[in-house]
Parts: structure tokens; sequence; C-alpha cells
């Protein structure tokens, strides 16, 4: 049998084990969509909109568990280190934030476009469903795992994937 990670303390092995036991893996339920680099916020980031081309968008400190606290605007079309298709983010999605000591998520049904501060995860198995995805994804077992595998090796910081 072939992991992706290796765990050095063994203490958790049977835990692990049985999770894994019958489950199937995230990227046969979600895919992961681009997200947006502006390489300058300030040129391309406004609190009002100011034409249609200006699009709701959402940043790592929009969002809490289960929440969506606020948002800005962001001037999609013009020269953008690299737009993406508009159907890439007006979808309903999962959306995760990139860095943080634990998994923050919350669901997107509004539409939002997400910087790279965010990963968007959409639904491609519709066998689940997002709440079902975000509640397993924010409970403590997960979170324990997700200690064991990555946040005890980085020092708490949410890796990139």
């Amino acid at each position: 049998e072939k992991f992706i990670f290796s765990i050095r303390n063994f203490q958790y092995k049977d835990l692990l084990e049985k999770l894994n036991f019958n489950s199937l893996p995230l990227k046969e339920i979600l895919t992961i969509k681009d997200w947006i680099d502006t390489w300058n916020n300030s040129l391309y980031l406004s609190d009002k909109q100011i034409n249609s081309n200006w699009k709701k968008v959402l940043a790592w400190k929009d969002i809490d568990r289960f929440q969506i606290r606020s948002y800005q605007f962001i001037d999609y079309w013009n020269n953008l280190a690299n737009p993406r298709k508009p159907e890439t983010f007006e979808s309903d999605k999962l959306l995760i934030r990139e860095t943080w000591n634990k998994i923050i998520a919350t669901i997107d049904t509004e539409k939002y476009y997400a910087l790279s501060s965010l990963y968007s995860w959409l639904l491609i198995n519709t066998d689940y469903s997002l709440k079902y995805i975000l509640a397993i994804l924010s409970s403590k077992v997960i979170h324990f795992v997700m200690y064991l595998i990555a946040f005890q090796k980085t020092k708490g910081a949410f890796w990139r994937l």
C-alpha cells in the first residue's frame, strides 16, 4: 500500500488506518480550481464596484469558519497576472484559507471570485454535498489528523497544496 505521507510517530497508526479504511480520496470528490493573483492588489481591488468588470472577490481575511465576513471588488479583466475564465469562480464552491494553524473553510454560494490566499474546491462527485465535506474538514478528528501530518511539521502553518 502506498501512502503520500509518512508519520514518524507511529502512536496513531491504528487511528489513521481506521480513518483510511473504506474511504475515498478528496480528489475523487472535489477538484481545486485556479485563483487570482493580481501582483498588486492596490491597483485592482476596491471597496466599491466601479463597473460591470468589477467582480466580488474574497481573500483569506474575508472568510472564517462557516462564514464569509466581507469582500471587495476586483477589476477582473485588466492586466491580471493570471486571469481565468469566469466559470472557474461563478459556481458553488468550498473555500479554504491557504495558510493557517487549522483548517478554516466555508461554502460560497454567492459566486465570489477568489484571490490566491484561498483554495477554491468544486464538487465533482454529486454523491456528496459541499456541506457534508465542510463538516468533515471542520471536525476535530480531521484537525487532529492534519496536525499529525502537516501542522506539527510546519510549526502551525497550513502548507501550500
